[in-house]
């Protein structure tokens, strides 16, 4: 689960409490605009997107087999990179996986 909290005063308010399929979340990050929410998993192995405005789901995004630990938004807010075991890279608008590349152990097996 996923609290998120309004914190322009010192104690905060409490704005939504978010739950879905993802149950272990192992990154998040807002994009520059803050329109969306990215929640990444490492054991159900997904990307989920929220739209900020009502926290409902946008997209869930497949892990393909790694967990999901690095997220973050290029800084023209175009691209969505993902990272744990391998690294991918999904283009925002239309949420196309542009580029994936595994690391070492994982192609050694290790």
């Amino acid at each position: 689960m996923v609290n998120v909290w309004e914190s322009k005063r010192p104690e905060g308010t409490l704005q939504k409490s978010l739950s879905g399929a993802i149950m272990s979340y192992h990154g998040l990050t807002f994009s520059g605009d803050d329109r969306r929410l990215v929640a990444g998993s490492g054991s159900s192995q997904m990307v989920a997107i929220r739209e900020t405005e009502t926290f409902e789901s946008v997209l869930t995004l497949p892990g393909r087999g790694w967990a999901v630990s690095l997220l973050a938004f290029s800084p023209d807010g175009n691209a969505l990179v993902c990272g744990g075991n391998s690294l991918h890279v999904w283009k925002v608008d239309s949420w196309d996986e542009i580029k994936a590349a595994e690391s070492e152990e994982r192609r050694v097996g290790r």
